[in-house]
């Protein structure tokens, strides 16, 4: 060949992945194959092979993304993956811990003022008198968070036995 370029080899042209060999003949095809079996493979069976476990990966990787991210990960339109599960309850059990902490805290507020008003009533002894409510406060949101503890405890079958 004037040109010093071999057609056998892959990227030459004659078993480039741009030109189809169907329309070849097989003694054609037996004869490049019989001149370099190597390149003949590399050029013919391992590109196309290659090609076919590239499209599978994409598949499967694309599947897997779909099920842990959903369809359109920025946004809750379309569908959900496993990763949207834990954050939609987290966002539910916020909205019911907001609703339930709201009333709590403006209580809490309300009692810490009024306990904070009584003290101020003993002038200069109110710095002991608040640490006297603190300490009572303290007493009493340890019971009481004991004693919802136990009762939870309680409830479950076979758990009053971890009380004794």
């Amino acid at each position: 060949m004037p040109d010093g370029s071999n057609p056998n080899v892959p990227g030459n042209g004659e078993l480039d992945d741009d030109n189809d060999d169907s329309g070849g003949d097989l003694s054609s095809t037996l004869s490049r194959f019989a001149k370099n079996p190597t390149a003949f493979i590399f050029g013919a069976i391992l590109g196309r092979l290659l090609d076919g476990l590239q499209a599978v990966w994409e598949a499967v990787v694309s599947g897997v993304y779909a099920l842990f991210v959903g369809s359109d990960p920025t946004s809750t339109a379309g569908t959900w993956g496993l990763v949207d599960i834990p954050l939609y309850f987290a966002s539910l059990l916020s909205d019911a811990g907001g609703a339930v902490a709201s009333p709590v805290e403006s209580w809490t507020g309300s009692m810490a003022g009024a306990a904070v008003d009584f003290a101020l009533l003993f002038g200069p002894l109110s710095p002991f008198i608040l640490t006297v409510e603190a300490a009572l406060a303290i007493a009493l949101v340890y019971l009481g968070l004991r004693t919802l503890v136990r009762v939870g405890i309680d409830v479950l079958p076979g758990g009053g036995g971890l009380l004794s």
